[in-house]
Protein backbone atom coordinates (compact mmCIF):
# COMPACT_ATOMS: atom_id res chain seq x y z
CA UNK A 1 0.00 0.00 0.00
CA UNK A 2 2.87 2.38 0.73
CA UNK A 3 4.38 1.74 -2.72
CA UNK A 4 0.97 2.45 -4.25
CA UNK A 5 0.93 5.75 -2.29
CA UNK A 6 -2.48 4.99 -0.79
CA UNK A 7 -3.91 7.90 1.20
CA UNK A 8 -5.78 5.61 3.57
CA UNK A 9 -5.97 1.94 4.39
CA UNK A 10 -9.35 0.63 5.50
CA UNK A 11 -9.39 -2.61 7.46
CA UNK A 12 -12.86 -4.00 6.84
CA UNK A 13 -12.41 -6.80 9.39
CA UNK A 14 -11.63 -4.31 12.14
CA UNK A 15 -14.36 -1.90 11.04
CA UNK A 16 -16.91 -4.71 10.85
CA UNK A 17 -15.95 -6.03 14.27
CA UNK A 18 -16.23 -2.57 15.80
CA UNK A 19 -19.63 -2.06 14.16
CA UNK A 20 -20.92 -5.41 15.45
CA UNK A 21 -19.77 -4.54 18.99
CA UNK A 22 -21.23 -1.02 18.86
CA UNK A 23 -24.53 -2.36 17.49
CA UNK A 24 -24.79 -4.98 20.20
CA UNK A 25 -24.33 -2.33 22.89
CA UNK A 26 -26.36 0.43 21.18
CA UNK A 27 -29.20 -0.99 19.11
CA UNK A 28 -29.68 0.86 15.80
CA UNK A 29 -26.09 2.07 15.36
CA UNK A 30 -25.61 -0.11 12.27
CA UNK A 31 -28.64 1.49 10.60
CA UNK A 32 -27.31 4.98 11.26
CA UNK A 33 -23.84 4.13 9.95
CA UNK A 34 -25.35 2.47 6.86
CA UNK A 35 -27.41 5.61 6.19
CA UNK A 36 -24.36 7.85 6.49
CA UNK A 37 -22.28 5.66 4.18
CA UNK A 38 -24.97 5.35 1.48
CA UNK A 39 -24.60 8.05 -1.15
CA UNK A 40 -27.89 7.79 -3.02
CA UNK A 41 -30.19 9.44 -0.45
CA UNK A 42 -30.27 11.07 2.96
CA UNK A 43 -27.33 12.52 4.83
CA UNK A 44 -23.70 11.58 4.28
CA UNK A 45 -20.28 12.27 5.77
CA UNK A 46 -18.26 15.04 4.11
CA UNK A 47 -14.79 16.48 4.57
CA UNK A 48 -14.92 20.22 3.91
CA UNK A 49 -11.47 21.63 3.24
CA UNK A 50 -12.42 24.78 1.36
CA UNK A 51 -12.14 28.38 2.44
CA UNK A 52 -13.62 29.03 5.89
CA UNK A 53 -15.45 32.32 6.35
CA UNK A 54 -14.83 34.79 9.16
CA UNK A 55 -17.99 33.58 10.89
CA UNK A 56 -16.22 30.20 11.42
CA UNK A 57 -12.52 31.06 11.76
CA UNK A 58 -11.50 31.97 15.29
CA UNK A 59 -14.66 30.51 16.82
CA UNK A 60 -14.65 27.70 19.35
CA UNK A 61 -15.46 24.29 17.89
CA UNK A 62 -18.62 24.14 20.05
CA UNK A 63 -19.76 27.54 18.72
CA UNK A 64 -19.30 26.35 15.12
CA UNK A 65 -21.33 23.22 15.90
CA UNK A 66 -24.20 25.36 17.24
CA UNK A 67 -23.99 27.77 14.31
CA UNK A 68 -23.98 25.16 11.54
CA UNK A 69 -26.73 23.00 13.05
CA UNK A 70 -29.07 25.86 12.07
CA UNK A 71 -28.17 24.99 8.44
CA UNK A 72 -28.81 21.27 9.15
CA UNK A 73 -25.07 20.58 9.10
CA UNK A 74 -23.64 18.52 11.95
CA UNK A 75 -19.93 19.11 12.60
CA UNK A 76 -18.34 15.99 14.10
CA UNK A 77 -14.64 16.82 13.99
CA UNK A 78 -11.77 18.59 12.31
CA UNK A 79 -8.31 18.12 10.86
CA UNK A 80 -5.64 20.67 11.66
CA UNK A 81 -1.90 21.22 11.46
CA UNK A 82 0.16 19.23 13.93
CA UNK A 83 2.09 21.24 16.51
CA UNK A 84 3.35 20.61 20.02
CA UNK A 85 0.93 23.21 21.44
CA UNK A 86 -2.11 21.69 19.76
CA UNK A 87 -1.07 18.19 20.84
CA UNK A 88 -0.82 19.44 24.43
CA UNK A 89 -4.10 21.39 24.28
CA UNK A 90 -5.97 18.44 22.75
CA UNK A 91 -3.99 15.59 24.30
CA UNK A 92 -7.09 13.67 25.36
CA UNK A 93 -8.96 14.36 22.09
CA UNK A 94 -6.57 13.40 19.27
CA UNK A 95 -7.95 10.58 17.16
CA UNK A 96 -5.26 10.22 14.54
CA UNK A 97 -1.93 11.72 13.53
CA UNK A 98 -1.54 11.62 9.75
CA UNK A 99 1.11 9.34 8.25
CA UNK A 100 3.33 12.28 7.37
CA UNK A 101 2.95 13.66 10.91
CA UNK A 102 1.85 17.06 9.65
CA UNK A 103 -1.89 16.86 10.41
CA UNK A 104 -4.10 15.79 13.34
CA UNK A 105 -7.71 14.55 13.23
CA UNK A 106 -9.96 15.21 16.22
CA UNK A 107 -13.57 14.01 16.65
CA UNK A 108 -15.96 15.65 19.13
CA UNK A 109 -13.26 17.47 21.12
CA UNK A 110 -13.89 17.92 24.82
CA UNK A 111 -11.14 20.52 25.15
CA UNK A 112 -11.32 24.08 23.87
CA UNK A 113 -10.23 24.57 20.25
CA UNK A 114 -10.64 27.56 17.92
CA UNK A 115 -11.13 26.76 14.23
CA UNK A 116 -8.34 28.09 12.01
CA UNK A 117 -8.11 28.83 8.30
CA UNK A 118 -6.68 25.72 6.70
CA UNK A 119 -8.54 23.35 9.01
CA UNK A 120 -10.78 20.75 7.40
CA UNK A 121 -14.17 20.06 8.97
CA UNK A 122 -15.83 16.64 9.06
CA UNK A 123 -19.56 17.03 8.61
CA UNK A 124 -22.84 15.21 8.27
CA UNK A 125 -25.15 16.91 5.77
CA UNK A 126 -27.77 16.24 3.09
CA UNK A 127 -25.43 17.57 0.41
CA UNK A 128 -21.83 18.69 0.20
CA UNK A 129 -21.50 22.29 1.40
CA UNK A 130 -20.02 24.72 -1.10
CA UNK A 131 -19.03 27.27 1.54
CA UNK A 132 -18.96 27.63 5.31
Amino acid sequence: MERAHADEIICLDQMGGNLVTASAINHGISRVITELLTFNSGSEFYRYDGYLSDRVVGKEFSEVVKMLIQQYIIVVGFETDNSEKIRQDLSTDILHIAENGKRLIVVNPQNSYKIRQGDALFLIAESEPTEL
